[in-house]
């Protein structure tokens, strides 16, 4: 006499009325009767089933559970086994992630991470809000699966650098199923195009351009400081809108007895960023070392 009893669990329920299929099956050789309990927690379900040779049932057991993971133990007088059972509210998505992940000229992308963590396939609406842009689309999510979106925001040319909140809300019709928000940091990023091989003569006037670009996606301003040895020392304050730029031309008279040679500039951005300008000057003498050649010169002569 045997009785094979297994619970047939699916990988999720909603929350509520949880009713969980059971088979047993008569493999001995009379027919049986017998009890099977089933255990969630502290609460006890007993079964009892009547099985002719050969003869097998299936049928439900229902406990009333609220979304959490659970184990359900199983016993008769023919052995005992357990499950996990997971209970899961239903349309329930987690926002895992929101990160602002590239800036360009006057966008902004931004990336989402969500999860179906809800015990149905989920259709909805996911919603992204700043202060100054909207987005909203469609999104489908299987039980238990992940998606990473990304959505570009185009930044209007009068937002200014500054912390900003971004929104993100998944949606069922009217009904709010998840929000979060994040802050994000929009910031200008100025490059500078340095010349090369700037070479200038001594009794001329030196020009050196300096090409100023915001590559960031805001506008804002910048304060500029240029030195270049004792004849330039220059700091002023610019504007520049995203994608602009604009050459900054630094002009000094070359001296008729200044050193023939190399020297560099010093370019200073926001007290942050520095960049070497090096040039020439070309025309003068450079440092000549006198010194005593016996061939040319007798003893005592200089």
């Amino acid at each position: 006499e045997n009785v094979a009893v297994t619970v047939l669990a699916e990988s999720m329920y909603p929350a509520g009325q949880v009713s969980i299929l059971y088979k047993a099956v008569n493999t001995g050789t009379l027919d049986s009767q017998l009890s099977v309990s089933f255990t969630i927690n502290d609460e006890t379900q007993v079964k009892w089933i009547y099985l002719p040779k050969a003869g097998q049932i299936t049928d439900n057991v229902v406990f009333n559970l609220a979304e959490g993971d659970y184990i359900l133990n199983y016993k008769s007088v023919f052995g005992e086994g357990s499950v996990n059972i997971k209970v899961r509210e239903y349309n329930k998505i987690d926002i895992t992630n929101i990160s602002l992940s590239k800036v360009d000229i006057g966008i902004a992308e931004f990336t989402v991470s969500v999860q179906n963590i809800g015990s149905n396939y989920f259709k909805g609406n996911i919603k992204l809000s700043t202060s100054f842009k909207d987005k909203e689309n469609g999104i489908e999510l299987d039980v238990g699966s992940e998606s990473e979106l990304k959505y570009i925001f185009e930044i209007p040319s009068g937002i200014l650098a500054g912390e900003y909140d971004l929104k993100v809300q998944i949606l069922s019709g009217n009904n709010l199923v998840a929000e979060k928000i994040q802050k994000f940091t929009l910031s200008p990023n100025f490059t500078v195009d340095v010349p090369q091989n700037l070479s200038f003569n001594v009794g001329s006037i030196a020009v050196i351009p300096l090409k100023i670009k915001n590559i960031g996606p805001v506008q804002s301003f910048a304060d500029i400081y240029f030195k270049a040895e004792d004849f330039i020392d220059n700091t002023q304050k610019i504007r520049l809108l995203s994608g602009e730029e604009t050459i900054l031309n630094y002009s000094f008279n070359v001296p008729d007895d200044m050193w023939a040679k190399d020297y560099v500039g010093i370019l200073t951005i926001n007290n942050i960023s520095t960049y070497n300008v090096p040039f020439s000057i070309k025309g003068y003498a450079v440092d000549v070392a006198t010194s005593l050649d016996k061939v040319l010169y007798n003893e005592g002569e200089t």
